[in-house]
């Protein structure tokens, strides 16, 4: 049985269990171009506006249900949103990475330090 995460069109295959350490992973859909942090790094020149358009529409769309579904994410960064072609060339983004997403009201967002922060 196959089903997606809210906020995510990633399809969920399945639960499995490390050996080593005993942590649960979900086993997702293989997005075949990576992160768009990494995408964009090697195809930006290639990519035309309509293209970046379209990777913009998914993400907001994902963003937008995951919203709706009254949760934030945690962790929104680039290296969170996958790259999926197909064989028809069209290109799908996909919000990733969702351990770190809540409901809006289980804590205070204003206090908390959520994701991935730089140092100056």
């Amino acid at each position: 049985m196959q089903f997606r995460l809210v906020g995510s069109n990633l399809e969920v295959y399945g639960i499995t269990q490390n050996t080593t350490n005993d942590e649960y992973l979900m086993v997702f859909q293989y997005a075949n171009k990576g992160s768009l942090h990494e995408f964009l790094l090697s195809n930006f020149r290639e990519l035309n506006w309509k293209n970046k358009l379209n990777q913009l529409y998914d993400i907001s769309t994902n963003l937008i249900k995951l919203h709706k579904a009254e949760y934030v994410h945690g962790d929104f960064h680039s290296g969170n949103i996958l790259q999926d072609q197909y064989i028809n060339g069209d290109l799908i983004s996909y919000i990733a990475d969702l351990g770190l997403s809540r409901k809006k009201d289980e804590s205070d967002l204003d206090d908390s330090i959520c994701g991935a922060r730089s140092v100056n």
